[in-house]
C-alpha cells in the first residue's frame, strides 16, 4: 500500500476540489449547489468558505548540507587481538532534491489579514551520497568509493501563523508570510518501494516568504531537528591496508539536524478575491 501513497497525494492535490464537479450532471447543477453551499459556510463555522481558505499547494525542495559517515574497520593490535578503529567526515553529496505536495485548514481567524492554521504535507526527496578516501581520509587507505541512493520521505504537519495573501485569500494584497513549528514522522529507505526504511520523528521549524504573480509563490526553509540516520551498512571494498582481512569494514550515515529549502506554488490560489 505504501508504494502507492505519494502518488495518490499527487493526484487528490490536482483534482480536489475540482472533483466535487463530477457529482453533478450539469453545469446548472453545479452552479446553484455551490450557490447554497457557499452561503451556508458564510454563516457557518468560524465564517468560513472552505475552498478559499484551504491551503493547497506543491513545490520542490533542496536538501542543504551532507550527513556525517562515520567508518568503523579493524586492524591488529600486535598483541594477537584485534582493534577497532574509526573515523568521521562528511559524505559528498551528488544529488539531494525532491517534491513537496500538502494542504492545509484554517483554524482561527485573527484578523481580516493574520490567520492560525494546520498545514501537512508529504515530501519526498532522493539523495544521492559518496563517501571516499577523499573524504575519509584514513591513513595508508585504498582508493575506494561507496556510493548509496536513498529515497527519503517524511509527513511533515505544523500549526502555522499566516499573514497577508495567503491568510486573506486575498490576492490584491500580494504579499504573504508565515512561521510554525510542528513535527514530521521521516523514512528513509535504499529502495524506492518496498525495502526496509528507517524511521524516526523530528520536530522542525518552517518559516515562508511569498508573493502573489498570477498565482501565489512562496519560498520555504524548514529546519528539522534531531538525529536522522540515513543509511547503515558495510563497505564493499577494503578501506585500509591495515584493515585485517576476515572483518568487514562497516559505516553510518546520519545527520543532527537539516535544513531545507523550497520553491512553493499553490496553483489554486488564481481564484482568491
Amino acid at each position: 500500500m505504501k508504494k502507492y501513497l505519494f502518488a495518490l497525494l499527487v493526484v487528490m492535490s490536482f483534482l480536489y476540489p475540482d472533483n466535487t464537479y463530477a457529482q453533478f450532471s450539469d453545469h446548472n447543477a453545479w452552479a446553484q449547489w455551490k450557490m447554497n453551499e457557499n452561503a451556508m459556510m458564510r454563516g457557518g463555522f468560524m465564517n468560513v468558505d472552505p475552498y478559499k481558505s484551504r491551503f493547497n499547494e506543491i513545490g520542490i525542495i533542496a536538501g542543504i548540507g551532507a550527513p556525517t559517515c562515520k567508518a568503523y574497520y579493524y586492524i591488529s593490535d600486535n598483541k594477537g587481538g584485534v582493534r577497532e578503529k574509526s573515523v568521521t567526515a562528511k559524505a559528498k553529496m551528488s544529488m539531494n532534491y525532491g517534491l513537496s505536495i500538502g494542504s492545509g485548514i484554517q483554524l482561527a481567524k485573527l484578523s481580516d489579514n493574520k490567520s492560525l492554521a494546520l498545514n501537512i504535507a508529504a515530501t519526498f526527496i532522493y539523495s544521492k551520497a559518496s563517501i571516499s578516501n577523499n573524504e575519509l581520509a584514513i591513513k595508508n587507505g585504498t582508493d575506494f568509493k561507496e556510493e548509496v541512493e536513498l529515497f527519503r520521505s517524511g509527513l511533515p504537519i505544523s500549526v502555522d501563523y499566516k499573514s497577508g495573501a495567503e491568510a486573506a485569500s486575498d490576492k490584491y494584497l500580494k504579499s504573504m508570510f508565515a512561521m510554525g513549528a510542528g513535527i514530521a514522522p521521516r523514512f528513509v529507505s535504499d529502495e524506492f518501494t518496498g525495502g526496509y526504511a528507517i524511521p524516526s520523528m523530528a520536530p522542525f521549524l518552517k518559516v515562508e516568504a511569498g508573493y502573489f504573480l498570477g498565482v501565489a509563490f512562496k519560498i520555504r526553509a524548514m529546519y528539522y531537528f534531531g538525529e536522522q540516520v540515513w543509511y547503515d551498512s558495510y563497505f564493499s571494498d577494503a578501506i585500509s591496508n591495515d584493515a585485517l582481512p576476515n572483518y568487514w569494514a562497516t559505516y553510518k550515515l546520519y545527520s543532527k539536524g537539516e535544513f531545507q529549502l523550497s520553491l512553493i506554488v499553490m496553483p489554486y490560489s488564481d481564484s482568491w478575491e
